[in-house]
């Protein structure tokens, strides 16, 4: 079962699944949407190649419809890679799932994060 074979559950989203940094980077070879989950200071002082930064601990207290606005700009069915800064960070599950269950029908959760990617020398900015 991949990223792109998602079925809908029984609270009606698609679950979104974890990949491994080599299928994170397919999908990044692929234009998919990075976010990274992380507080913006971190994402300021490295993120992926691209990736926009939505905290998760801002993200997650907003009502439903500020969630919905914020998100309705991205393509439902488009690709979208959430990560934090990997090891033991949860955030990446967390708002995740927040983005399911807005509708969105293919996120993939990176669990080995910011600091796999570095260590595989894939793409960073700033």
């Amino acid at each position: 079962n991949n990223a792109l074979s998602g079925k809908m559950n029984k609270e009606g989203y698609i679950d979104p699944e974890n990949i491994t940094g080599e299928l994170a980077k397919n999908l990044f070879d692929l234009n998919a949407l990075f976010v990274d989950a992380r507080p913006k200071a971190e994402y300021d002082s490295v993120h992926v190649k691209g990736a926009i930064n939505i905290p998760y601990e801002e993200f997650v207290i907003k009502p439903f419809s500020e969630k919905r606005d914020i998100m309705k700009k991205f393509n439902k069915d488009g690709l979208i890679v959430v990560y934090c800064k990997g090891d033991k960070c949860e955030v990446s599950i967390d708002l995740a799932y927040e983005f399911a269950r807005l509708g969105f029908t293919s996120v993939s959760i990176y669990r080995g994060g910011i600091k796999e990617w570095k260590e595989k020398g894939f793409p960073v900015e700033p």
